[in-house]
């Protein structure tokens, strides 16, 4: 399985943006999506405050602000 953790913040716009992006994605099986709020979390929103929306994959930081989809499609295919 393929997990992909978004830290975001309620109400961010580029935040929505990289979830809705992601919809095809999740669509793909074994390929998991988990949501971190970072505002419910200190230890994260001290690390990505002004970074958010921030995708990991397996832990891995994959991309910041955006979706950066030729990395999370080559990323996917190496799984």
């Amino acid at each position: 399985m393929t997990l992909l953790t978004l830290f975001y913040r309620e109400g961010c716009h580029l935040c929505d943006v990289m979830l809705s992006e992601l919809a095809p994605y999740l669509q793909v099986p074994n390929v998991k999506l988990q949501r971190i709020d970072i505002d419910e979390h200190p230890e994260w929103l001290e690390a990505y405050n002004e970074f958010v929306p921030v995708l990991h994959i397996d832990d891995e930081p994959v991309c910041k602000y955006r979706l950066d989809k030729a990395k999370l499609d080559v990323f996917l295919v190496s799984e």
